[in-house]
């Protein structure tokens, strides 16, 4: 028996309605970064990681991209927009040497708005960490700020106590394959060095579903 057209069609978008809900339940972290590789997390294990170029840094590997944003099978950032420039700015000269210090010095930039990112081939019901990195170690900086859904947690990309720059974390269970989160910025550019996506134990420290990014 065929279902009517206009019982079929809400139940269309209520399946839309339901998979575009994106849960806010989600452990978040904001830290300065510091000068030593020890800043980038390890926990559980690898899935993917991506910055401008292959960088290895606290034994993580970092597949390079180059100074297009990313937007890969796994990843896309900021939608993959057009208008994302790559930057460099070196971080102070008491980093790490080696990939890390790289990682730091290079980046992408584009104007400040909401921007979405995706995370992709994730599994449903297990435990993930996503970590983001961003530095631009220049003074006109020093006021720009991310922050997280909470509201609480920011972040900034340099300034006292953020020579560095910072990592924004968040700790989720996976809802569906792909989580779509939106950030927001403070200041006139966004800026991001490298993100990292890690597989935790089942046990790990996290209960939540999904992630959502609001940042101003």
């Amino acid at each position: 028996m065929k279902m009517p057209f206009s019982i079929a069609f809400a139940a269309i978008a209520v399946f839309f309605a339901a998979s575009a809900t994106a849960a806010t339940d989600v452990t978040w972290t904001g830290m300065p970064l510091t000068a030593s590789s020890t800043s980038i997390r390890t926990d559980g294990t690898l899935k993917y990681a991506y910055a401008r170029g292959n960088y290895t840094a606290n034994g993580v590997a970092f597949v390079g991209v180059g100074d297009k944003i990313i937007n890969t099978e796994n990843c896309v950032v900021w939608e993959a927009s057009g208008g994302a420039l790559a930057g460099q700015a070196s971080p102070p000269s008491d980093t790490e040497d080696g990939g890390y210090k790289n990682l730091l010095n290079y980046h992408w930039w584009a104007t400040a708005k909401s921007r979405k990112i995706q995370v992709k081939n994730l599994e449903v019901g297990k435990k993930y960490l996503v970590q983001i990195i961003a530095c631009r170690n220049e003074s006109t900086y020093a006021n720009y700020t991310a922050t997280a859904p909470d509201g609480v947690t920011v972040v900034k990309y340099t300034s006292t106590g953020w020579e560095y720059g910072s990592s924004l974390t968040g700790e989720f269970t996976a809802d569906a394959a792909t989580v779509e989160f939106t950030i927001a910025y403070g200041g006139n550019h966004c800026v991001i060095n490298a993100i990292q996506v890690r597989e935790l134990p089942a046990d790990g420290p996290v209960s939540s579903r999904g992630f959502y990014f609001i940042c101003k």
